[in-house]
Formats: C-alpha cells, sequence, structure tokens
C-alpha cells in the first residue's frame, strides 16, 4: 500500500508473507521469496523511510536478489537510486540503479540489486531497507519518489522439526496419523513418548488429541487447521522453519457464580418490597445439576427457571428472583439491608454474593399544637393544649420529649416513642398554662411555642396563638356614713368604691368630684376584682340648708376605660340641729337678759326712805370686772327739787338711811327714771344690755308707797366663734308697792308684765324675728337697824322672771317650737355700816355684807351642740361685798364697791368692783 503524502516516512509496515516451494525432497535446495513493503518519499535527493522484512530462513545458500518498481522524475544519467539494508548489525549499501527512460514521472519495472548473502545470514531473521535518489527526482503528482512490487529471493535446503507441546493443567494423549512418529502423552509444559519428529519443509501432518479421564481437551494452537470433535485434529504444515503444536488439557473444573441486583437502589420505609435478582452463571467446564440457591434476608425462598446449567457460552447462565419485604427494625438500625445469597449444586462449591441496598432513613416528625380555647379572657384562666404529635418519618422516633415555653409545668405524653407506622404513628401530649395578669394586660395574643424532639428527626415546632380579649371595666360606687347633715360647717364623709370588673390592670385611677375637692385614692392602679376605697369630703355650706339635700354624683376614669359614673349619693338636710340651735341661742340670750333684768331691779325701798338729800340731781355710777362692765343714772322729780332747794338754801324732805329719827317725811307724787349699760362677756358670747326705768308713785302716806313702773330693755348677744348674734327690744309695765311695817321692816314688790320683738341669726346668714311674752314678780323684807353710826340692813327677798318665746318658722323654712325661761331666785343677808363723821360735814362709810343667793328656779345657759348646762350645777351660792362712801358737804359724794360671787359654788365665780359718783349739777 503507497502512502500519497510528499515527503512523509512510510506509516505501516508488512510482516513478509513467505511462500514455501517445494522444489525438492529432503535435504534438497529450494527457492524463498518474500515480499517487501512499499516505500516513497518527496523532494531532491530524498531518501524513503526503512521498511521491515521479517521472518527470514537465514540458512541461505547464496546471494539473493531484491527486485522492485520505481515511479518518478528520474532518468538522467545522474539520476541514480542506491538501496541501503540494515540487518540489525551494519548499514550496508548493497547497490546503485540507474534507470534510464524512467523521464517526465514514468514508471521502470524489475529494477534489480544484489543482497549479500552475509547480509541476510547475519541477521536474526529480520532486515530494513531505504531507497535514495540522488540530485532532483522532480515534481510528480502524488509522490516524487515511490517504490513498489518489491520481492526478496534467494535459495536454501532444511528440514524442519515439528514438535507437540502440551498445555493446561490436565492429561492427554497426542497420536499422529502415518507415517508421523508422534504418540505421546502431554501434560502442562512436558510430556512422555515421542513428542516431536524431523520433517522435510513444507511436509504436513495430522495429529489427534485425546483427553485422560478427569481432564478435557479445550483445543490447539499453532496448526494450520482444526477439525474432528471438539476440534481433537490438528492439521500442521511445517514449512519456512520449525513449528510447535500446542494442545490444551484442563482438569475438569466444576464452578459458578452468583451476582444477586436488585432494581431497588434505596430503601426508604418499612414494608417497602425489595425485588432481588439472581444471575448464575456456569463458569466451571462441566455441566451443573441440583443447583439450589439460599438467600438469608428474603420473603420464601429464591425462585429458579431450571435446576441444570451447562457450561457451555450463551447457554450457561440462568436468572433467578425472589423479594424482600423491609421491617421496621432494618429502618430503624440504617445502614443497609443486606442479603447473603449462597448457590449451590451436585458439582461445583458454592458461590456466594451480597447485596448491600442502602436504607435512606429521613426521620422527621410534626408537632401541631391547639387548645379549646378560642379566646383567653381572664388572668388565671387555665388553657389546656393539646399536641399532636405524629412521626411522618421511616423509622422509629425515640426519647421523644415536648418543650413548650409558655405552658405550666412541662408537656405530659403518653409515650416517648413513635413508630412510623400508619395508624400507629401519632399521639397526643397535653399541657395547661394560667393565664398571668401580665399577659391580659400585653394583650394582642397568649402565644406559645413548642419544640418536639427526639433521639432520631429533627426538631419540629408549632406555635399557637390565641387571642387575648381585653374588656377593661370598673364600678364606682359612692357612699357616705352621713345620712344628713344639720349645720352649715358640717363636713360630710364620702367613700368612693373604685373596683376592677374588667380583666386587665387599670393604671392612673383618677377620681373626679365635682362637689369635693379633697378626693383622695390610696392607691391609683387596680389588678382585676381588686378595688380601692377613696375618700372625700364636703363642707356644708349655707345654701345647702336651704336647698334640703345634698346630690352628687363621683367618676372615676383610667388609662384603659372611659369615665365611669357612679351612683348618686344623696343626703338630707336635718333641721333639728338647726332648730335645736336656733332654739337654744334664743333660749340663752333670754336667759342671760332675765339674769341681767333680775340683778339690775331697782332698789323700790329708796322710793320711801330717800326722798331727796338735797345732793346732786342726777346719780351717776358705774361698775366693772374683767368679763362685765356697767354705767347707770338715776334722778326724779323730787331729787332735782332737793337739789335746787339745797342750792336756794330751803329745807327738803330727808329721809336719811341712817335712820327716821332724823327725816323728814315724803309726800306727794314723784316721778323718777333710772338706766343702765352693761357689757358681758362669758365664754366668748358678748352680750349688751341697755335698761331704762320710767316709774310714778304716790305716797299714800309716810309708811305706804305705789306706784306704776315701766320698763325698756335692748339687748344685743354675738358670739363670732360659734357664728350666731341675737338683739331684742323689751318692756314690761307694771305697779310697785312699798310699806314700812315696822320701824325697822319694809316691804316692797312689784309686779310687770310685758312682750318683746326680737331677732335672731343662728347661723350667721340669715336673721329671723320671734317675739316673747314675759312677766315678772318681786317682793322683799329690808329690816333697817342702827346703833349709833353702825347700823345693820338685813334683807330677804324673792324675785320670778318668766318668759316665753313664741313659735315661729324661720328662713329655712324650718319650725322652731316656742320655749319658755323662767328664774327664781331667793337672796338673804345683812349689810353692815358704819359711818364716821368728818370735819366740816364730811362723812366716811365703810360697808360690808354678805348675801345667801338661792336658785330655785335657773335659767341655765345651756351649750348650743349637746343642750347641756355649761354654768355650776350648783343652786345655793354666797356673795361678799365690801365698799366705802364718802359724802362732801356740797353734796358730792364717791362710793366705791367690790363683790366676789361663788362661794360655795364648784365651777363658778365672779368677781368685780363698782364705783358711783354722785355730783351735784350746780
Amino acid at each position: 500500500m503507497m502512502i500519497r503524502r510528499k515527503h512523509a516516512m512510510l506509516c505501516a509496515q508488512f510482516f513478509a508473507i513467505f511462500f514455501i516451494v517445494f522444489s525438492a525432497l529432503a535435504g534438497q535446495a529450494f527457492a524463498v521469496t518474500y515480499s517487501v513493503p512499499n516505500a516513497s518519499c518527496n523532494g531532491a535527493g530524498c531518501n524513503t523511510s526503512y521498511v521491515n522484512v521479517t521472518g527470514l530462513d537465514t540458512n541461505i545458500s547464496g546471494n539473493a536478489t531484491l527486485t522492485f518498481r520505481a515511479y518518478g522524475d528520474i532518468g538522467n544519467s545522474d539520476e541514480t537510486i542506491t538501496v541501503r539494508i540494515n540487518n540489525g548489525a551494519t548499514t550496508t549499501n548493497v547497490g546503485t540503479v540507474n534507470p534510464s527512460g524512467f523521464l517526465f514521472c514514468g514508471i521502470v519495472n524489475n529494477l534489480t540489486v544484489t543482497v549479500p548473502q552475509s547480509i541476510i545470514a547475519n541477521s536474526s531473521g529480520s532486515i530494513s531497507i531505504q531507497y535514495r535518489t540522488s540530485n532532483d527526482v522532480g515534481s510528480c503528482p502524488g509522490t516524487d519518489f515511490r517504490v513498489s512490487n518489491a520481492s526478496l529471493t534467494y535459495s536454501t535446503a532444511v528440514n524442519r522439526t515439528l514438535t507437540v507441546s502440551g498445555q493446561g493443567n490436565g492429561t492427554g494423549t497426542i497420536t499422529g496419523a502415518s507415517p508421523s512418529t508422534i504418540n505421546c502423552t502431554s501434560t502442562a509444559g512436558s510430556g512422555s513418548g515421542t513428542c516431536s519428529e524431523t520433517v522435510a519443509n513444507g511436509t504436513t501432518r495430522t495429529l489427534t488429541a485425546t483427553a485422560s479421564t478427569g481432564s478435557m481437551f479445550t483445543g490447539w494452537s499453532g496448526c494450520t487447521s482444526v477439525s474432528g470433535p471438539g476440534n481433537s485434529v490438528c492439521t500442521i504444515n511445517v514449512t519456512g522453519g520449525n513449528r510447535t503444536v500446542q494442545p490444551t488439557f484442563i482438569l475438569n473444573d466444576p464452578r459458578m457464580t452468583v451476582d444477586k441486583s436488585s432494581t431497588t437502589t434505596s430503601v426508604t420505609a418499612a414494608g417497602q418490597p425489595v425485588p432481588y435478582s439472581y444471575l448464575v452463571t456456569n463458569t466451571g467446564n462441566i455441566t451443573l445439576t441440583g443447583i439450589l440457591l439460599i438467600d438469608d434476608n428474603i420473603d420464601g425462598s429464591v425462585s429458579c427457571p431450571q435446576s441444570t446449567l451447562a457450561p457451555t457460552s450463551g447457554s450457561n447462565t440462568m436468572t433467578c428472583t425472589a423479594q424482600h419485604t423491609v421491617t421496621l427494625a432494618e429502618m430503624n438500625a440504617g445502614g443497609n439491608v443486606s442479603n447473603t445469597v449462597t448457590a449451590s449444586s451436585n458439582e461445583a462449591p458454592n458461590a456466594t454474593d451480597t447485596l448491600d441496598i442502602p436504607i435512606t432513613q429521613t426521620p422527621t416528625m410534626t408537632v401541631y399544637k391547639s387548645s379549646t380555647f378560642t379566646s383567653v379572657t381572664a388572668a388565671g384562666q387555665v388553657v389546656p393544649y393539646s399536641y399532636l404529635v405524629t412521626n411522618t418519618g421511616n423509622i422509629t422516633l425515640t426519647g421523644i420529649s415536648l418543650i413548650d415555653d409558655n405552658i405550666d409545668g412541662s408537656v405530659s405524653c403518653p409515650a416517648a416513642s413513635l413508630p412510623p407506622t400508619s395508624g400507629s404513628n401519632t399521639m397526643t401530649c397535653t399541657a395547661q398554662h394560667t393565664v398571668t395578669l401580665a399577659e391580659m394586660n400585653a394583650g394582642g395574643n397568649l402565644t406559645n411555642n413548642v419544640t418536639a424532639s427526639s433521639n432520631e428527626a429533627p426538631d419540629a415546632t408549632d406555635s399557637l396563638s390565641i387571642p387575648i380579649t381585653q374588656t377593661p371595666g370598673m364600678s364606682v360606687v359612692k357612699s357616705s356614713t352621713a345620712t344628713t347633715y344639720t349645720m352649715v360647717g358640717d363636713v360630710l364623709d364620702y367613700e368612693i368604691l373604685i373596683t376592677n370588673t374588667g380583666n386587665i390592670t387599670l393604671t392612673n385611677i383618677s377620681l373626679d368630684d365635682p362637689l369635693t375637692s379633697d378626693e383622695s385614692c390610696p392607691v391609683n392602679t387596680l389588678d382585676p376584682n381588686t378595688s380601692t376605697t377613696c375618700t372625700a369630703s364636703y363642707t356644708v355650706m349655707e345654701s345647702d340648708l336651704s336647698n334640703g339635700s345634698i346630690s352628687n354624683t363621683a367618676s372615676a376614669d383610667s388609662d384603659q376605660t372611659t369615665p365611669q359614673s357612679s351612683n348618686t349619693v344623696t343626703i338630707n338636710f336635718d333641721p333639728s340641729e338647726v332648730r335645736a340651735r336656733t332654739s337654744r341661742i334664743i333660749a340663752n340670750f333670754m336667759s342671760r337678759r332675765a339674769d341681767q333684768i333680775t340683778a339690775s331691779d331697782p332698789d323700790l325701798v329708796s322710793r320711801m326712805t330717800g326722798c331727796g338729800n338735797g345732793g346732786a340731781p342726777v346719780t351717776v355710777g358705774g361698775d366693772g370686772t374683767p368679763d362685765s362692765q356697767s354705767l347707770n343714772f338715776s334722778t326724779s322729780l323730787r331729787q332735782m327739787s332737793a337739789s335746787r332747794k339745797k342750792r336756794n338754801g330751803e329745807p327738803a324732805e330727808r329721809l336719811d338711811e341712817t335712820g327716821p329719827s332724823d327725816a323728814q317725811p315724803c309726800s306727794g307724787f314723784d316721778i323718777w327714771a333710772s338706766g343702765q349699760w352693761s357689757r358681758n362677756r362669758t365664754d366668748g358670747t358678748a352680750n349688751t344690755l341697755g335698761l331704762f326705768y320710767l316709774g310714778i308713785d304716790y305716797h299714800l302716806s309716810p309708811s305706804l308707797v305705789v306706784g306704776l313702773l315701766a320698763q325698756f330693755d335692748h339687748s344685743e348677744e354675738m358670739d363670732n366663734f360659734e357664728g350666731f348674734a341675737v338683739r331684742g327690744n323689751g318692756w314690761l309695765v307694771g305697779p310697785y308697792i312699798v310699806a314700812r311695817l315696822t320701824d325697822t321692816l319694809i316691804f316692797d314688790g312689784r309686779f310687770a308684765w310685758g312682750q318683746s320683738d326680737n331677732k335672731v341669726n343662728p347661723l350667721g346668714f340669715y336673721e329671723d324675728d320671734f317675739e316673747t311674752e314675759r312677766w315678772l314678780g318681786r317682793a322683799r323684807l329690808t329690816g333697817d337697824y342702827r346703833f349709833g353710826n353702825f347700823s345693820v340692813q338685813p334683807h330677804v327677798g324673792v324675785i320670778y322672771f318668766h318668759e316665753k318665746q313664741k313659735a315661729y318658722t324661720d328662713s329655712l323654712d324650718i319650725a322652731i317650737p316656742s320655749q319658755t325661761i323662767s328664774l327664781g331666785r331667793l337672796t338673804f343677808g345683812p349689810k353692815f355700816a358704819y359711818t364716821i363723821h368728818g370735819a366740816g360735814g364730811t362723812t366716811i362709810t365703810p360697808e360690808f355684807g354678805i348675801m345667801g343667793i338661792w336658785d330655785f328656779d335657773k335659767a341655765e345657759i345651756v351649750d348650743l351642740e349637746t343642750g347641756r348646762p355649761t354654768g355650776s350645777n350648783d343652786d345655793v351660792r354666797a356673795r361678799i361685798e365690801a365698799g366705802i362712801t364718802v359724802a362732801l358737804p356740797s353734796g358730792m359724794s364717791l362710793q366705791g364697791e367690790g363683790f366676789y360671787d361663788g362661794i360655795g359654788a364648784s365651777n363658778s365665780e365672779a368677781y368685780g368692783g363698782r364705783m358711783r359718783l354722785n355730783l351735784p349739777l350746780n
């Protein structure tokens, strides 16, 4: 084959194919021709690659001839082809040819060169041939220069050796057909008997192989052809060299294999059917019988189509089948589903195979949390939870534990393991949560997160959110221990009970009461179902008395609620205290006025004994104590006449107080008047009394005087602390009598009746009118004993004053009932005096007296709050008086007196002094 590529080396080489031509019998010469591969090259003076000729018979006889055909642009005398041969030891130019006529890319046949004998004889049976050109071979289509149809021919004459070489581990016999002499027993690498012979080159022999018992013939190698049963006959043509043929005997080898497989590449679930295929192969050299397969992990047994298997290729296999159902234990164990199959037969050793199919464990679980509660409404509410735990994987889960981040205690489960088997792969766990107040206050949702864990599966979680329903609420209940009020200034205490009726904490609780201003709450935060009692107070005002009741409603508010109003609390006005207070104020007013009127009752004895002494026409005096002061005056027509007469030097009527012996009798009519203004303060109450007396009398005899006396009084009383004021104008009119019973005993008495008009302001903001009717009775016995300049005037007297207040309705529409006060007093005791006559007609008279007082009917001063008497409880007491009078001849006199009242009485005393001055107004 030519390679059409310029300047390329020959890429393919062919081994020489030799032909043996029998030219003589054994020992005679014969010719041998060897084919030489083609060669080519491109370019000026190109050289072809070496081409190899192998399988040469080195027993050459004479030289060899190389014949070839050339193609190229060669033909000139200087254009030659040189042949070079390398025999493995040396390279030799064996010849040069000049192919004349080889012009313009033509072909020249049968070019020859002689190859010396030594080159082939000294080779190892292989030589390499190269063709070298001179100058420029020109340029031809395809290839510049090529050689083809080359052959190497030389003569040889030799005998050949045919050798039988046994192969295999068995034994057998080789016999040659006549005229062959080969007859031997062959074993692996050795033999016995005749196992070789010498034959002429080109001889053909027929050999037959027969296996020994226990062995078998498997084939020939080195034969020209084989035939017969089991190819046991070998035909060999011994030519071109010594030949060796190789029969192979092997021992009988019963063997088998089993290959287990499955279409399942992964096991994923208990209960999964896994199909198995078993490829049983007779790998021995004899037929196997009684074939049986046993698998250690299948359902039932292996099913095979037959129990006999020949060793023949194409018939030496069969496929058996079986199935395995995956168990939960296998899934739980993990790793692989491993099966080992054992194949057995009557002849071959057992064969085994193991198949491991990976177990794909997918341990998974879910947890679903639920509750029967759809809403949370109160702290303390117990919320039940259910947890549906499901094994969604393919293996048993163990060590199952549920942790919930917001429950009481822990989750309770009926088991700690759960198989994946449908119908048994779930369980329900339980827990509960007690709702806290903080959760209610926060609102939103009651959220729980549960985490389910096991020894195998990844944790599973679930969250449940139950809406928290906040219902803030409060109630406000207002109350008061006071059911009534009675007076301005009364303090009404209120309690406001605020209760958290909702389900969340109320904060910043505030209280508003339009009536009060001192609301106070102990706390401003309330948890559900708790209460706080707030307080407030209200001081009764003037308008509340006229309104008749006080009604008001409080309201409370918080950050969570709208303002909530309380019930309305109404406290009614109780007029009883105002009525009692008013009555007590009036009673005290009348009692003090009665005491002052009776204490200031005029001296009627002087209407008989004092007919004018020629002194002052008007007598003025005054007295006082730390809490009482008074001024008084007196005059009469007779006194003014006596004063005038004295100024004119005329004698006047006189009944001197020193005794009747030197007195002149009084006679006729007389009009007289006296007045007094006094101011007193007792226990914070100030009262003022003005009295005016106007009398007319007539001396029926020196021992009897009758007259008519009119009395006018104005009194005012005020207490800024108690907040009241009273004033009134009254009058009394009635007869009186003075009679000398003996020279030393004088009786006087009078009776008067009258009325009064008054105004009272009991509370300080309104004033009412009230009227009274009154009468007064008096009787007195006065003794007059004189012993020179010393005189004793004992007396006993009784006076009784009665005054009734008429009922009326005040400005608050309160009915003030009528009431009566009365004062009955008995006085008794002596008065001592001693007159000292001085020069020029001046007299000095010291006086001392003691008087017992018995209030047999007391006009009590009562406490305005309680109505209880505030003075002494003693009805009898004593009073002492001491004083001195200085009279001047001019008619002027000065009298000073002090007293102490309350002897023998507990918790009652009074003391004071009095001054009286008589001044003649001439």
